[in-house]
Formats: structure tokens, C-alpha cells, sequence
């Protein structure tokens, strides 16, 4: 199937783009939620992973070492707010590092 909305025909590539859109919504519910309960501080922590999302997207053009780091970043910041949220929060933070790092593993297996 071919289309503005289909994906990729590369099953390794397939799951990069899953598992980073997964990550990326599952971002999103965090901060979301945080903002909805009027947690404050926790919905400051709940957006640094958004922006360190955002910096290794833009930075994957400007060179391997930037991107890893904004990435390792975000899934140790991701895993934090995992230990530290409540509820959907906590729920919501461990799939998103959890999708990130498949994320991470299948761009390595593309790139090697």
C-alpha cells in the first residue's frame, strides 16, 4: 500500500516510525496529564523530554554525537519522571522510554 499515510516497506524502518510516534503521544499524555492535575514542577519535567524529542529530530541532520545525546537524555529524563509520576503519568512515562529506546535500537540496526 502506497500513500501520504503508509509506512515504510523496510519492517526495520516500520518500527522505528511506530515506536517513535508511539514515544512522542506517550510525551505528550505526560505533560498533558501534569498540566491538567496543575502539578507545576512535574509538568516542567514532563516537557523536557518533549524538547529533548524535538532537539533530536532537528539536530539528526547536524551530526550522530548531538542526536544520541539528546536522545540518551531524554530516555534518562523519561525514566526519572517514570519513577518519580503517579498513575497515567508513570504509566504514560514508562512506555514512552521503554518505545523511545526500541526507537533507538532500530535507527542503530538501519544506520549499521
Amino acid at each position: 500500500m502506497t500513500g501520504p499515510l503508509s509506512l515504510p516497506a523496510d519492517g526495520t524502518l516500520q518500527i522505528l516510525v511506530i515506536c517513535a510516534c508511539l514515544s512522542l503521544l506517550m510525551l505528550g499524555l505526560t505533560a498533558v496529564v501534569q498540566v491538567r492535575e496543575r502539578q507545576w514542577p512535574e509538568a516542567r519535567w514532563a516537557a523536557i523530554p518533549l524538547l529533548l524529542a524535538v532537539a533530536a529530530g532537528l539536530s539528526a541532520r547536524l551530526g550522530p554525537g548531538l542526536h544520541l545525546a539528546c536522545s540518551v537524555a531524554l530516555v534518562a529524563i523519561t525514566l526519572r519522571n517514570a519513577w518519580e509520576f503517579r498513575g497515567v503519568a508513570r504509566r504514560a512515562s514508562a512506555l514512552a522510554a521503554a518505545t523511545w529506546m526500541v526507537a533507538m535500537v532500530a535507527a542503530r540496526l538501519l544506520m549499521a
